[in-house]
Formats: structure tokens, sequence, C-alpha cells
């Protein structure tokens, strides 16, 4: 089982994706993730807080995916474009999409 933390980050992303930031309140990420507010504010001092540790997420998968993968290739340009729009496009309809089991 996932540990709280990554319950969290992984239903903040969601909920943002559905609902967006500002439709998003902390009682919705602890309704999805079936915690307690110390819970939540043990890992984050706020959803904001929170917001940003999946935004450095995503960062960090797309620098992976995108800048030491994809476009690290000895491909044409072009190519390299190409693959990196449709990496690009396939991960947010993943997420968009995606219903949560937590």
């Amino acid at each position: 089982m996932r540990n709280t933390k990554e319950k969290i980050l992984t239903a903040t992303e969601q909920l943002i994706y559905k609902k967006g930031y500002t439709g998003t309140s902390i009682n919705d990420i602890l309704d999805e993730t079936a915690t307690g507010k110390g819970q939540f504010y043990y890992y984050f001092d706020s959803k904001k807080e929170a917001t940003l540790a999946v935004i450095d997420n995503h960062v960090k998968i797309w620098q992976k995916h995108l800048l030491n993968g994809i476009l690290s290739r000895d491909e044409s340009p072009l190519a390299n474009l190409k693959e990196m729009l449709d990496w690009i496009y396939s991960d947010h309809v993943q997420k968009k999409y995606t219903t949560a089991v937590l």
C-alpha cells in the first residue's frame, strides 16, 4: 500500500485535474484519501504546498522522459518534436481520465 504522503499527492493531482486548483479544497483531498487533517498537515503546510509538490513531481517526470529521454536522442529535430508532443498528449489524457482508487 502506498504511504500517506503519496496518497495525498496523487489525490491532489487528480482533484486539480478534475476540479481545478480553486475548486479543490483540503477537505476534498482528505475525503479522497480517507486521511485526517493532522496527517495532511504533517506532510504539507497548505494546499498550495501540496500542489507545488505535485508540480515538482511533474517537472521531474518530464525531465526524465523529455529532456533526458526523447530530446537527448540523435533523431531529427522534427522526429523528436513529434515524439515529445505525442508523449505530452498521452500523459495528459491518461491523467485526465484516470479515476482515483485510493
